[in-house]
């Protein structure tokens, strides 16, 4: 669901009654000059608390790679190589997850510059 999606003329008059008592309708001058700052405002806190996850999760992602890292170093025994694969096998779930994490920060970091 792309960003202009999520805030709708409706919350926005839910927000702002003032413009309903008026009825003020969207397509009007000032209805698309207030509804744009609106929607302004609403995108730079969406995007702020996005890269606030971002940033939560992937030091999160982070921790959890580098205990498997110190796991899997510490593999003596029999079946060593069985619980080594299994370790590598998460281990390079953690990094493909986090490169997706990356690229999808890339894009919030666009969008914020952009709106």
């Amino acid at each position: 669901m792309s960003l202009a999606h999520k805030f709708t003329w409706g919350q926005f008059l839910k927000k702002n009654p003032e413009f309903k008592k008026k009825k003020l309708k969207r397509t009007s001058s000032e209805g698309e000059k207030a509804f744009k700052a609106a929607f302004k405002e609403f995108a730079k806190s969406f995007l702020k608390e996005r890269e606030a996850k971002l940033k939560k999760e992937k030091e999160r992602t982070t921790k959890a790679k580098s205990e498997l890292v110190t796991k899997l170093k510490a593999v003596d025994g029999k079946k060593w190589h069985l619980k080594a694969r299994t370790l590598n096998q998460k281990i390079g779930r953690l990094d493909s997850y986090l490169s997706r994490l990356e690229t999808i920060q890339k894009k919030t970091t666009q969008l914020a510059k952009s709106v």
